[in-house]
């Protein structure tokens, strides 16, 4: 049991150490970097501080291979109950690739689980662009 709690504190550790808010800039624009992946949110997003900061704990469980995902029985009996609308955000991927452009930027459609609180992303619009130098 103390092995489980030991890891389970670790990982959050790790966790908010790789989040981190770059900032909020002049212009009301949030950005937040996990890893290699910053998420943009806009200035007339709807999302607060929560909000921004469960997405933001999503994407950096989805690039982590050993984060364990949250099970509901509603949602393993009748499946997820995902909001219509959902919010659109651009999500730049950095470092995808070894020659210019490496980058990638996409737009994302991000939809909540009515039930469980899961994220799904649909990319929505994907381009390569160039923001990170050659090594």
């Amino acid at each position: 049991m103390k092995k489980i709690v030991a890891m389970a504190v670790a990982f959050a550790m790790a966790l908010s150490m790789s989040v981190f808010a770059v900032s909020a800039n002049g212009d009301g624009v949030y950005e937040y970097r996990t890893g290699n992946v910053t998420i943009v949110f806009g200035e007339d997003t709807e999302l607060t501080a929560e909000q921004r900061q469960s997405i933001i704990n999503a994407v950096a469980a989805e690039n982590n291979s050993s984060a364990a995902a949250r099970k509901n029985i509603i949602c393993s009996v009748f499946g997820h109950k995902y909001d219509d609308e959902g919010y659109n955000m651009t999500f730049i991927i950095h470092e995808a690739r070894e020659k210019d452009p490496r980058c990638d930027e996409q737009i994302r459609q991000i939809r909540t689980c009515s039930r469980c609180d899961q994220l799904t992303t649909t990319v929505i619009y994907s381009k390569a662009i160039s923001c990170c130098p050659e090594k």
